[in-house]
């Protein structure tokens, strides 16, 4: 077993699964979701089997990445509430010549 560092990713080398220590269809698993964009991580070497696995039951990544879908979600309604308010005191402010 290896450890190589490089820019605050840690990177477990090995020829065994971490999990169950098969030696065969190795992939890499990031042990925090990459759709965080975490400053540190740790990848660690994993067979598809236990990737799978994983993959199906970690949901810790995925509330943070919903909390932040709802923040954006409710930012792109205010600001379509506020665009929607500026057109009603446009149109009644418009008068027209009879």
């Amino acid at each position: 077993m290896r450890i190589d560092i490089n820019n605050n990713i840690i990177t477990i080398c090995s020829s065994l699964c971490y999990m169950c220590g098969e030696s065969q269809k190795l992939t890499q698993h990031h042990t925090l979701p990459k759709h965080l964009n975490p400053i540190n991580n740790v990848i660690v070497p994993i067979c598809h089997e236990c990737h799978e696995k994983i993959n199906e039951t970690d949901i810790a990544g995925l509330y943070p990445y919903i909390f932040k879908l709802k923040k954006l979600g409710e930012q792109i309604k205010t600001g379509s509430n506020n665009i929607l308010m500026v057109l009603q005191n446009q149109e009644n402010n418009i008068k027209i010549k009879k």
